[in-house]
């Protein structure tokens, strides 16, 4: 004969690794504006490799989506070991890193 409680618990253990999925939700680290003209670049802090950043576009607003005002936020995708720095070209990264490195 099988026991009904074998079932309960193996649902107790759905719910609970359920919930942990849940929890991960993500947070707001800081905002970056770049100036107008300039490009958004990574840095990988380990290897010193300067590469432009990657974003994901998001729609605002959906009345002006609606309204055919194509308004979309541009999010960036953040990636661990990383440091995002504005800048006009790759040469003045190298200068704001340089310059970050000796503050310290």
């Amino acid at each position: 004969m099988l026991d009904p409680n074998l079932f309960k618990e193996d649902q107790d253990k759905v719910k609970v690794s359920a919930e942990k999925e849940q929890e991960k939700k993500q947070k707001l680290l800081t905002t970056i504006k770049p100036h107008r003209g300039h490009t958004l670049f990574k840095v990988n802090t380990e290897t010193m490799e300067i590469s432009k950043a990657e974003f994901e576009k998001t729609d605002v607003d959906y009345l002006n989506v609606i309204n055919k005002n194509n308004v979309s936020k541009r999010k960036v995708i953040v990636e661990e070991g990383h440091v995002y720095i504005s800048a006009l070209n790759k040469k003045n990264v190298i200068k704001k890193m340089a310059k970050s490195i000796n503050k310290k």
